[in-house]
């Protein structure tokens, strides 16, 4: 129960949010609350009396309500009342008249009237309380409603939620805003649980979560990733499974009623807040103290919010110690010590019903956490252009899932199998938050995806040269990882990697061609392209053959780009010959490092020529 712990603790810490919306427009809802929506707002005075009525826009529909334990987890036909806020056939003592049938639909009200009035009653009333119940004996919601010339159908037995005004004691005229009513549910309805009634009265046992003797209730709350997800993490109404074993589910365990609101109410509010979203999965990362952390899963540089990474740097050891001055002001707040907790949650089915597991479930200091981060966002980072001086770290999880299975669908790699990109990202989670290795299968599927350009060159080159980028990135991260040295290109006679070297010639070739089209004002597909795939498998005989194509392209570019990209061609041939290696052995994925490296370098001189 380790994660519950984690989330109960997070709740206490932080107290002081909770009612309130954050600067996300999030809510952490108090103790024995629910979220709803509710369209339809009444407005009364402090006698009781109707003032008017609207229907809120959607984006105000979002409030925040009293709950009981059983009203909070309603199903089907059973007649559970809210306290205050309710649907029209709980609050509204003429509902039943738009359906002529007063022993169907009076009985909602009824019920709900008798709850009200208790609470009315208790010690732990207000003037507003009292207020919406002098109205609501009137019996005359709807005819008040009808009278508003409101556009309601009331088939669909709305929310409604009641604002009162000329009250003493409150500046806050909405009930599903007000604090103090808050308060004063909680305090009531922590009474009846604890001194109440026998059928409202909890039962008290050892509570797991505490190891203390409290009330406990084996209900617990759904809406966790979403306000329609109707998986629970935790349930027991299925009496069957206990035989042989228990006879009823306290037997096997109990959790304390409010231990068990904390966590959930904490989880809701994490996910809705900062949860990563991978299909069904959510996928949340944050500190108990209830302090600022990176987020993991952020795209790139955008984990820094206003701070951004000096892009005026020469070298990736100086763009990691940029990228580490960044995270250190995350340092402010939270000590080295202090725990970070990551926890995936998601159906077997991938649905939102059923039952949600705890997929992953994580803690680690905050130190580590900023070292595995630190990690995953610097081991790989590549120079994307030497004049521009601009640098791209590892990319987004859905970008690296799409360069290992992606296709083109209309400007865009995107991956068919829902089911894939899901795993996929699971796999790629404990390297981000752990540090494990970067899975060298997955980079190869990528450089299986990126050594066929032709498929993604219908529409122009900008997909496939994203895909290019981030399968070099790739790369490079699990050379690092395995401890290889990275192959510089100051000097062509210090490279002695052969299918480096040929990725250099298939880049050479590619731009004398491209810019012979581009002169003549074609944008037909090169043949380095055309021939990718078979150079890689036969690159010292397919290079001839490229070669042999590339001299009508040679005659229609300029001469001094001509002896340049001879001379270019030379140098790497003569290193290949060198090194015994101009052979037609299959190329391993340092081609492909070869052949952007290369590039990035022709692209700064085409630059300059022009």
């Amino acid at each position: 129960m380790s994660w519950i712990n984690d989330l109960v603790e997070t709740y206490d810490n932080v107290q002081e949010k909770v009612g309130i919306a954050d600067d996300k427009g999030k809510t952490l809802l108090p103790i024995s609350h629910v979220k709803v929506n509710a369209p339809i707002q009444i407005t009364i005075n402090k006698n009781g009396d109707f003032l008017r009525a609207q229907y809120t826009p959607k984006e105000s529909n979002e409030t925040i309500i009293p709950a009981t334990i059983e009203s909070s987890n309603r199903t089907g036909t059973a007649i559970y009342p809210m306290p205050l806020n309710d649907k029209l056939q709980y609050v509204a003592g003429d509902y039943w008249m738009e359906f002529k049938n007063r022993d169907k639909y009076h009985k909602y009200f009824e019920k709900y009237l008798k709850q009200l009035s208790d609470w009315c009653e208790s010690k732990f009333s207000n003037d507003r309380i009292v207020a919406i119940y002098q109205y609501l004996i009137k019996e005359t919601v709807i005819s008040d409603l009808k009278n508003s010339k409101l556009n309601i159908d009331y088939r669909k037995n709305e929310f409604v939620k009641f604002e009162v005004l000329g009250c003493l004691g409150s500046d806050e005229t909405r009930t599903w805003q007000d604090l103090d009513l808050y308060k004063a549910w909680i305090n009531y309805y922590s009474d009846k649980l604890h001194n109440g009634e026998e059928e409202t009265k909890l039962e008290r046992k050892i509570d797991f979560i505490t190891g203390m003797i409290a009330p406990i209730s084996m209900v617990f709350p759904a809406k966790i990733r979403n306000s329609g997800d109707k998986a629970k993490i935790i349930s027991s109404n299925d009496e069957y499974k206990f035989q042989g074993r228990f006879f009823k589910a306290t037997d096997a365990v109990t959790l304390g009623y409010y231990p068990v609101q904390k966590a959930f109410n904490a989880l809701q509010w994490l996910i809705a807040r900062q949860g990563y979203s991978n299909g069904s999965e959510r996928i949340i990362c944050w500190s108990s103290t209830g302090q600022s952390i990176p987020d993991a899963f952020d795209e790139r540089l955008n984990l820094f919010g206003t701070e951004n990474i000096d892009k005026d740097i020469d070298t990736a050891e100086s763009y990691a110690n940029s990228f580490a001055s960044a995270l250190s002001g995350y340092n402010k707040n939270l000590k080295p010590n202090d725990s970070i907790t990551i926890i995936s949650l998601d159906t077997a089915d991938g649905s939102y019903q059923g039952r949600l597991a705890i997929t992953y479930y994580n803690r680690l200091s905050y130190s580590r956490y900023l070292q595995n981060i630190n990690k995953w966002y610097t081991a790989g980072v590549i120079k994307l252009n030497k004049k521009q001086k601009e640098w791209s770290g590892i990319p987004s999880l859905e970008e690296i899932v799409s360069s290992a299975y992606g296709i083109d669908e209309g400007g865009y790699l995107k991956v068919q199998n829902s089911n894939l990109q899901k795993k996929t990202i699971d796999r790629l989670l404990p390297c981000i938050v752990q540090g494990t290795n970067f899975p060298k299968d997955i980079m190869l599927s990528s450089v299986r995806n990126c050594s066929n350009p032709i498929r993604f060159l219908k529409k122009g080159e900008t997909v496939w040269e994203k895909l290019l980028i981030n399968t070099c990135i790739q790369i490079k991260k699990v050379h690092l990882e395995e401890g290889r040295n990275e192959i510089k290109m100051d000097s062509i006679k210090d490279i002695h990697d052969r299918s480096f070297l040929f990725g250099m010639l298939l880049a050479i070739a590619d731009k004398i061609e491209q810019s012979a089209n581009y002169q003549s004002g074609s944008d037909r597909i090169t043949n380095a392209k055309r021939y990718w795939s078979t150079y890689t498998k036969y690159p010292a005989k397919t290079w001839m053959t490229l070669y042999e194509r590339l001299m009508p392209y040679f005659e229609k570019i300029k001469s001094g780009s001509r002896h340049f990209y001879d001379k270019k061609i030379e140098e790497i041939m003569l290193q290949l010959e060198k090194c015994n290696d101009f052979t037609n052995f299959p190329l391993n994925e340092n081609y492909l490092l070869g052949y952007y490296y290369q590039k990035n370098s022709l692209d700064t001189y085409s630059k300059e020529e022009k």
